[in-house]
């Protein structure tokens, strides 16, 4: 059961690696009482995306790095740990074999540059368009998440001290 369960999720995910398209996503914004619920169309927001680009691979960074930094910390335990070493090498190789599949699919096979072309608004270059819609949520997405981590840090290293 598991077995299956992991291989459909590999399958999704190799999918959406190989085959990456243009998708529009709609956000509407809602107030709630205690027996109404009503949208507010006027701030309705649409925006596109791509599903799959090398540059998601760069937010796993921060969870790479605990998993790394615990892999370091068993190497020289004992072979009692082995089945620890495992399961702290085993989200690495992972994302790595994520990170590379979508590095080939992109920059070597160029899957998903013809649908991408296709949804470019006026007087947009593919560029311009990777940008908006691979690179630019990413340094904002980590930066929200470094400052996210800076202020527990300060938090934390102050309840210590004081």
């Amino acid at each position: 059961m598991v077995l299956t369960l992991g291989l459909a999720l590999l399958g999704w995910l190799l999918r959406d690696v190989f085959r990456p398209r243009v998708l529009i996503e709609t956000w509407t914004p809602f107030v709630q009482s205690d027996a109404l619920v009503a949208w507010n169309t006027r701030w309705q927001v649409s925006y596109a995306y791509l599903t799959s680009h090398p540059s998601y691979s760069v937010p796993m960074l921060l969870p790479a790095a605990a998993w790394l930094a615990l892999y370091v910390m068993l190497w020289e335990e004992p072979c009692s740990l082995l089945f620890f070493k495992a399961l702290t090498l085993a989200p690495l190789i992972i994302w790595l074999g994520m990170t590379l599949l979508r590095a080939v699919s992109w920059y070597v096979l160029r899957l998903g540059r013809a649908e991408l072309d296709s949804q470019l608004p006026e007087g947009w270059s593919q560029a311009k368009a990777e940008w908006e819609m691979a690179w630019k949520p990413v340094p904002g997405f980590v930066g929200l998440t470094l400052a996210f981590l800076a202020v527990l840090g300060l938090v934390i290293a102050r309840e210590q001290a004081g």
